[in-house]
């Protein structure tokens, strides 16, 4: 006969993940290349919204938009990315 000692349960828990999504903000990435770099966050951000994650953007300095400590405020992101002013160098040694 079964006792319950005889019973294994196994729970998987995935384990959090940490990201850095650095993107190019320079003049290069002017109008629909701004435009799909802000569609691919809010894609990021929603697959990984309960992962830690940072979006830097660079062009003659690099920014934060999003620290790895913040929480996931989707909106918030995508309105920073929506408000970027492409323009400058491409430097990507400050991000």
């Amino acid at each position: 006969f079964l006792d319950y000692r005889d019973i294994v349960c196994v729970e998987k828990r995935r384990k959090k993940k940490a990201f850095s999504l650095i993107l190019d903000a320079s003049n290069s990435m002017q109008m629909e290349k701004i435009v799909l770099a802000t569609l691919a966050i809010g894609v990021f951000a929603y697959r990984f919204w309960n992962d830690h994650y940072s979006v830097i953007t660079f062009k003659d300095h690099a920014q934060s938009l999003k620290s790895i400590k913040d929480g996931s405020d989707m909106e918030k992101l995508i309105d920073k990315m929506l408000n970027l002013q492409p323009g400058g160098l491409t430097n990507i040694e400050e991000a």
